[in-house]
């Protein structure tokens, strides 16, 4: 039986929730039951049109339940609800809303709040998964893409090398060609590593965009530092000179680069030492030259 509420709303106080199906009208919350979860005579469990997960009980549950202990369960069903969710389709969605539903339907039919948290860490850890699934799907879409545009770039470079290097210089066009290698070599590493690098599931796509092509333009600036310090000697001058592929080992260390974590703030570190040695040597034989000349004044 229906009864309405005393101050003249349009919610109804319902007596035997056993009487509702899907596509009903739940008179209380004055939802649509879009997936129904559990009912009972004294409580429901169900879906909304909106597939947000919506529960009510009759006075005569309330009464007898003691809903002291079960609040704070309530409240992390809310919480737990609150997860980014608009990148999910609608068959995930509907699938992580039916776990959190199945905790509120354990907590109401057997008032075991152990049992509705488990329920709850349950439908937590495959939301994370697949969120974690969509982040790492943005960050690898962005940094293939800008990885291909860069082969691409190389493609273009190789294929006018003879025309380029007339117009900008063997070094430039090698600095170049270096830095889409490094660029694709960065692409390498965010493959390997996929599976272990860091995705923050709250975070928006374009931050996973940036951080994607961020990783692979670092790539290959890096890169490009790495066939400068070879072009001026500072690192394995005597043995490209030697090679009868310079070019080739050129480029492979350009992508080594791009894969290693190590390899360019390794030569970061060795270029910033030698410039600091060179500086301080300076300055101490122009120390010394003058304290002579003064000598030789007096």
């Amino acid at each position: 039986m229906r009864v309405e509420a005393p101050h003249g709303g349009t919610a109804q106080i319902v007596d035997n929730y056993d009487l509702f199906c899907e596509g009903d009208r739940e008179p209380h919350l004055g939802k649509t039951i879009q997936v129904l979860i559990l009912k009972t005579t004294d409580f429901i469990v169900y879906l909304d049109e909106d597939l947000f997960v919506e529960w009510a009980f009759t006075r005569a549950y309330e009464a007898q339940a003691d809903l002291s202990n079960l609040g704070h369960v309530l409240n992390r069903v809310s919480q737990v609800q609150a997860f980014p969710l608009s990148h999910l389709s609608i068959e995930q969605l509907t699938t992580f809303r039916q776990l959190v539903g199945e905790a509120v339907a354990r907590l109401l039919s057997d008032r075991d709040p152990e049992s509705a948290n488990e329920a709850l860490d349950n439908a937590t850890k495959w939301v994370e998964g697949r969120n974690k699934e969509v982040a790492r799907w943005w960050y690898l879409s962005a940094s293939a893409l800008v990885a291909a545009g860069m082969a691409g770039i190389g493609a273009a470079l190789w294929m006018t090398r003879r025309a380029l290097q007339s117009a900008i210089g063997a070094g430039a066009f090698e600095t170049a060609l270096g830095a889409t290698a490094g660029a694709v070599g960065a692409f390498l590493f965010i493959l390997w590593r996929s599976k272990d690098l860091p995705f923050d599931p709250s975070a928006t796509r374009r931050i996973h965009w940036l951080e994607g092509v961020s990783r692979v333009l670092a790539g290959g600036a890096g890169a490009a530092l790495v066939a400068l310090a070879i072009r001026s000697e500072v690192i394995l001058g005597g043995v490209l000179a030697a090679s009868g592929h310079r070019l080739a080992l050129l480029l492979a260390l350009c992508m080594t680069s791009g894969v290693s974590e190590r390899f360019v703030p390794s030569l970061v570190e060795r270029v910033e030492a030698t410039a600091w040695k060179d500086s301080t040597s300076q300055g101490t034989q122009k120390g010394a030259a003058e304290h002579t000349r003064r000598r030789g004044t007096h």
